[in-house]
């Protein structure tokens, strides 16, 4: 499973589009995902029977009994998952190529390659139906959210199973399925795209405020509900020009999104210098756009990566 790198972060929120909808029905929600080739994979082996142990880099291994393991662990959403499947006596050990709390999504990622390897497992043992990718997406979704307490979005699964680079429109419509999905750029364009883009990790993980919580708090208080609007173009329009490979308007639509962002919640991002020309968008994110936990991450979008 790969990381998704987002635009348009909180307004993956579903439970808010209904209101939102009432503002903005000509442009509906979106989000726009991309993946960046950091991977998650699984080693599991076993251990004494009713036993859960789970490993991660740059988390303490945890071992509980497997019907009391506590879900608000830091490694909360592994457990869950595992005990929706009534795992037990094995050890997962979990390979990451990032690093831990980054801002890229790495645990829904990871709980995305969880669910789809234990639906593997229960496919090989029982005669049970085949899960496809919106269903991996959509469990892992409603585990995560289960295990946050909080409202949560659900693109960064639906990025982990897809792959490629899409946009994400959500969808009210009751006789509708809950999303669809337009591929913004194609397979073999991928590469291209890959040539424009530089992500850079400082190293510097960063425990954060609730800051989906505020934002939600502000727009049900009727406070910055134009400035919903305004990312929700932003996002739109971001996606339209990555599509027609004008990098320097995405660039543009991103900068000006990130500053609609800091009138938001002025005190969640860093200043960002201007690149070279300024051809490139650049986010320094402190505090998350979805999760709790996010570490420090310059993302840039311009001309090639030797600007």
């Amino acid at each position: 499973m790969k990381h998704p790198l987002p635009a348009g972060s909180t307004w993956g929120v579903r439970w808010i589009f209904p209101h939102f909808i009432i503002l903005c029905d000509t442009c509906p929600p979106a989000r726009l995902i991309s993946l960046w080739r950091l991977e998650h994979g699984f080693v599991c082996c076993l251990i004494p029977e009713g036993r859960i142990k789970i490993s991660s880099r740059g988390f303490k291994d945890a071992q509980f009994p497997a019907d009391a393991a506590p879900f608000d662990h830091p490694l909360g959403l592994m457990f869950t998952t595992a005990a929706f499947f009534n795992a037990e006596g094995i050890h997962i050990d979990i390979e990451s190529q990032s690093p831990p709390r980054s801002a890229l999504g790495g645990s829904s990622a990871a709980a995305v390659a969880l669910v789809a390897a234990f639906l593997k497992l229960k496919e090989q043992t029982e005669s049970a139906g085949r899960l496809n990718r919106r269903g991996v997406a959509l469990l892992a979704y409603q585990l995560e959210q289960s295990t946050a307490g909080v409202a949560c979005g659900f693109q960064d699964q639906l990025a982990a199973a897809y792959g490629g680079v899409n946009a994400w429109y959500w969808q009210t419509d009751p006789d509708r399925s809950v999303f669809r999905r337009k591929i913004v750029v194609g397979k073999k364009f991928h590469k291209e795209l890959e040539g424009h883009l530089l992500l850079a990790y400082c190293g510097k993980p960063h425990e954060s405020k609730d800051i989906n919580g505020r934002w939600v708090k502000q727009f049900l208080s009727g406070i910055n509900r134009d400035l919903w609007a305004d990312v929700i173009g932003c996002t739109h329009q971001f996606g339209n020009a990555l599509a027609g490979k004008n990098y320097q308007l995405a660039a543009a639509h991103m900068n000006r999104e990130t500053g609609i962002r800091r009138k938001m919640t002025p005190d969640v991002l860093d200043r960002a210098r201007p690149a070279p020309g300024g051809y490139c968008a650049a986010k320094q994110l402190r505090c998350p756009f979805y999760g709790r936990r996010r570490g420090r991450v310059p993302v840039g979008l311009g001309r090639d990566r030797k600007y």
